[in-house]
C-alpha cells in the first residue's frame, strides 16, 4: 500500500509540471476528453489472449504534444494455472502525441495501482500493488473536426504483485484496446 502512495504522489509531480508547460502552437486550443475502451490481456510471455480489459478514461491536452489522462480499468483473465484474475485499477498516464494530417500517433507512459484478487483457486488471495505502463497508440478523428476519435493501443504493464498466481512468471501483461475517445 505504501508502494502505491509513492507511485501516486510521483505521477501527481510529473503532472504538475506537465500542465505548468507551455504549448508550442498558438492556434490549438487546450480540451478536456472522456473516453472507453475495451481489449485482451495477454499475461507473461504469452502470446494469446488471456483475459478481457474494460477502461474509462477523462484527461486534458497541455498543448498539441501533451495530454494527461486519468483512468480506471478492470480485467478478468484465466491463467495458465487454471485460477481466475479479477484486477481493478487505477493509473494517471502522460501522453507525447506527435500531430499528423491523418491521424495522431502517441507514447504513453503512466503509473498506477492495481487491486489483484484470485476469484478461483484455494486460498483466494488479494493484494494491492504498484503498477507502471508503457504504451504507443494512435488516434483516427470519426466525426470531423475532432468530435470524435477512434483510439487503439498497444500497452506493456508491470506491476510488483507477490501473490502471482500460478503459471504467471512476473515478465507482466500485454494489452491490446480500442475504443472512442470524445474531446470536449
Amino acid at each position: 500500500m505504501r508502494a502505491a502512495v509513492l507511485v501516486v504522489a510521483t505521477v501527481l509531480a510529473v503532472a504538475a509540471g506537465a500542465a505548468s508547460a507551455q504549448p508550442v502552437g498558438g492556434d490549438f486550443a487546450d480540451r478536456w476528453s472522456v473516453g472507453a475502451r475495451a481489449g485482451i490481456v495477454a499475461s507473461d510471455r504469452s502470446l494469446r489472449r488471456d483475459g478481457d480489459l474494460v477502461l474509462a478514461s477523462f484527461g486534458r491536452t497541455f498543448g498539441p504534444e501533451s495530454a494527461l489522462e486519468i483512468e480506471g480499468f478492470r480485467e478478468r483473465s484465466d491463467s495458465r494455472g487454471g485460477e481466475g484474475l479479477r484486477n481493478r485499477g487505477v493509473a494517471i498516464n502522460l501522453l507525447t502525441i506527435n500531430r499528423e494530417p491523418l491521424w495522431d500517433p502517441y507514447f504513453l507512459v503512466g503509473l498506477g495501482a492495481m487491486r489483484v484478487a484470485t476469484s478461483l483457486g484455494q486460498p483466494a488471495r488479494r493484494e494491492t500493488v504498484a503498477i507502471a505502463q508503457v504504451a504507443i497508440g494512435g488516434q483516427w478523428e470519426l466525426v470531423l473536426p475532432e468530435r470524435v476519435l477512434l483510439r487503439a493501443e498497444l500497452r506493456m504493464r508491470v506491476g510488483s504483485e507477490r501473490v502471482g498466481p500460478s503459471g504467471q512468471e512476473g515478465y507482466g501483461d500485454g494489452t491490446l484496446s480500442v475504443g472512442l475517445t470524445i474531446p470536449f
